[in-house]
């Protein structure tokens, strides 16, 4: 891919994409999630035990946390997908044709509420998913992008887009599969 490529698509998100997005944004925090409430329960059983450490309580704390802290991830999954659907559905933007054209100065996102230009400084951060590529440009909002839909309308356009972005963004703030 020469200088002067530009990767041309048109991308118009459905909630599927977007609950993909939200899952990815909170990984971390599942995760971190997922070993607290198992700790948190370790801690519970020990406290009820007037402290004395047994194996078998402890055995019980680590298997009870196990079983509490899934149970409440799952809790947190459909919740998370009730609130992607309902974002997603009040959004009408998000629900726009979407036309960008990524190359080495940024960038362009047009649709038919206007046009915008993201220089590659103004990334926060890009991550990549199973199903997406988002480039942050804040904390909690990116361009996602559907790997699905980029490689359908251009040959091995998601090795274009990632050979771009790599180019253009500081290696500390990418995330992407090889």
């Amino acid at each position: 891919m020469n200088n002067s490529e530009t990767l041309s698509v048109v991308i118009q998100l459905t909630q599927k994409h977007y609950a993909y997005f939200i899952r990815l944004h909170q990984k971390k925090s599942l995760i971190f999630s997922f070993f607290f409430y198992v700790l948190l329960f370790i801690a519970v059983m020990l406290s009820r035990n007037d402290f004395e450490f047994e194996t078998a309580i402890v055995v019980i704390g680590l298997v009870g946390g196990i079983i509490t802290s899934t149970i409440v991830l799952i809790c947190m999954y459909f919740l998370t997908q009730y609130q992607s659907f309902k974002h997603f559905r009040s959004d009408k933007l998000l629900q726009q044709k979407q036309n960008y054209e990524i190359s080495d100065s940024g960038i362009s996102v047009s649709s038919d509420s206007g046009t915008a230009h993201i220089q590659w400084n103004e990334i926060y951060k890009a991550a990549e998913s199973k199903h997406i590529i988002a480039l942050y440009t804040g904390k909690g909002r990116a361009l996602v992008l559907p790997i699905d839909m980029i490689d359908n309308q251009v040959n091995q356009g998601t090795e274009q887009l990632k050979a771009i972005i790599r180019k253009n963004v500081s290696g500390n703030k990418i995330n992407l599969a090889s």
